[in-house]
């Protein structure tokens, strides 16, 4: 699952020396950690890069860019296509926490508003894959001053690219994080693989790579 880089001299010779591609020597079948909503407490708590993969169909997801990056990354496992749909680096907050707030988010927005007053949605990140209406948005807005001051970290589905195959033409903010084991996601298959770090500043000596190396653009849900 985790695969830890040691990056002691030379740091600019990381790429070089650790290979980034999809099916290679890190990102690959047997690195790739399957999630089942509770094994995430398996992830390392350390600083570091992760790639979150999924068995979502391009139609199942909307893009910031494009479908390329998404179109390259393909692993098989478990008779399943797990293709990269967002990868990010966390530092002091640790790798667990940062993977549960994407996909084993407890402020999910059906969640939130089942106890409008009490659920705080995620402000980190931007893995979005579900939308916000209006109507729930100004009820959740006017039960809870929490998003009065967090307006800001929630994205725009206007702004979403003609490329984009999945369209929110309903909806006023896309939430940040999921919970797979809610119903909806029951037939798909959610999977991470995680790099760790013995130094604090790792996140363009493989982030960057990490996308060049494998055709350019980037996984479609992130945004930057």
């Amino acid at each position: 699952m985790n695969y830890h880089m040691s990056v002691k001299t030379e740091l600019e010779k990381i790429a070089k020396n650790h290979d980034l591609r999809i099916g290679g020597s890190i990102i690959n079948e047997a690195n790739l950690f399957v999630l089942d909503g509770s094994n995430y407490r398996q992830i390392p708590t350390q600083p570091g890069c992760y790639f979150i993969f999924s068995t979502l169909e391009e139609s199942d997801i909307h893009t910031w860019s494009d479908y390329q990056f998404y179109n390259n990354s393909l692993i098989h496992k478990g008779g399943r296509n797990y293709r990269c749909i967002y990868n990010g680096t966390i530092g002091s907050k640790g790798l667990r926490q940062r993977v549960a707030e994407h996909l084993v988010n407890s402020a999910t927005i059906s969640r939130a508003m089942a106890n409008p007053s009490a659920c705080k949605l995620c402000t980190t990140g931007s893995m979005s894959l579900e939308g916000i209406k209006q109507q729930d948005w100004d009820q959740l807005f006017n039960s809870n001053n929490f998003l009065r001051t967090a307006v800001q970290h929630f994205q725009d589905p206007r702004k979403l690219p003609a490329s984009s195959k999945v369209r929110y033409d309903d909806m006023y903010r896309l939430a940040n994080g999921i919970n797979i084991t809610e119903p909806r996601w029951a037939e798909h298959k959610f999977a991470v693989i995680t790099l760790t770090f013995d130094v604090p500043d790792f996140r363009k000596f493989v982030e960057h790579p990490f996308r060049s190396v494998n055709g350019g653009g980037k996984p479609p849900l992130c945004n930057k």
